[in-house]
């Protein structure tokens, strides 16, 4: 734990910068999720939200997938990864990033405020 520099976590996954890496890892946030990691920006952390909102929307219009337990394949533009998840865990998916970018912006916030 002294290598990274926690954001958030959840029963699913976590978030976090690493301390020491190397200069295109920088801005970077290391997002792991049910033993798929991320290396993603902030910016593409914002539309990965937008991907799985809108996923989460038309997963809970179809009347066949109610059971929570039913798995479904998410393919991710964002380094073309693959995750297999059920509806707890995309809602899961979801609170872990919303989680990350609230503590994100939260911190950004206090060093504005601590540095006037």
């Amino acid at each position: 734990m002294e290598d990274i520099d926690l954001i958030y976590y959840n029963n699913y996954g976590t978030s976090f910068y690493l301390k020491r890496c190397t200069v295109t890892e920088l801005n970077k946030i290391q997002l792991v999720f049910n033993k798929v990691a991320f290396l993603i920006t902030k910016e593409e952390l914002f539309h990965l939200k937008n991907i799985i909102k809108s996923s989460i929307s038309v997963l809970e219009q179809v009347n066949n997938f109610k059971d929570k337990q039913s798995s479904i394949e998410i393919i991710l533009e964002i380094n073309h990864k693959e995750i297999h998840v059920n509806l707890s865990e995309i809602n899961a998916f979801d609170e872990l990033i919303n989680g990350t970018l609230f503590f994100i912006n939260f911190e950004k916030v206090m060093n504005n405020l601590l540095s006037v």
